[in-house]
């Protein structure tokens, strides 16, 4: 859109024999072009489904008698862009008082594996919503339509960077 060349990463970049003058990370863009906060929307742009937002809206308030509704993501990444940097340890998240919060897992594990291996995956990260006090709706992390729809539902999300962060910022939700 800048009539700018892009490359995903720098290896991209040299494999192309380009010595560029300069590397913009696609997150400065804003100050490239010189926007501040209020040039922001803040209606959101991404619109999930009516129904099913109302539907996880009146889900997850029966569990969370009263109390304000967090959804939580808490890994993300791949090797090859950066996870070790965006994985703190799950002890900080385990700062946040499922008796205070209702803790919702919406934690996403990628099924590259055999149908056993990807089962085990499923169950460690059923465990892991389990010991943070986290309720995990597998199916509502499968289709990333439904999870738009819970991240819209809840009060806000508590994540690291990856693809809920952006659902949640997309759908308005803090």
């Amino acid at each position: 859109s800048l009539g700018l060349e892009c490359f995903p990463d720098i290896e991209a970049v040299q494999a192309a024999g380009i010595r560029p003058d300069h590397i913009i990370a696609m997150g400065s863009l804003p100050n490239v072009l010189k926007l501040e906060r209020k040039d922001a929307r803040t209606d959101g742009y991404l619109k999930p489904d009516a129904d099913r937002v109302d539907y996880w809206r009146k889900t997850l308030k029966r569990v969370a008698n009263g109390r304000p509704i967090i959804t939580l993501a808490w890994k993300g990444g791949l090797p090859q862009t950066h996870k070790e940097l965006r994985n703190p340890p799950r002890e900080l998240f385990k700062t946040i008082d499922p008796a205070k919060y209702c803790l919702v897992s919406i934690q996403y594990t990628q099924y590259n594996g055999t149908p056993q291996e990807n089962f085990n995956k499923m169950k460690a990260t059923e465990a892991a919503a389990q010991e943070l006090g986290a309720f995990h709706y597998q199916p509502a992390i499968d289709d990333i339509d439904e999870q738009a729809a819970v991240i819209a539902a809840s009060d806000c999300l508590v994540t690291v960077a990856q693809t809920a962060m952006h659902l949640a910022g997309g759908t308005s939700t803090p």
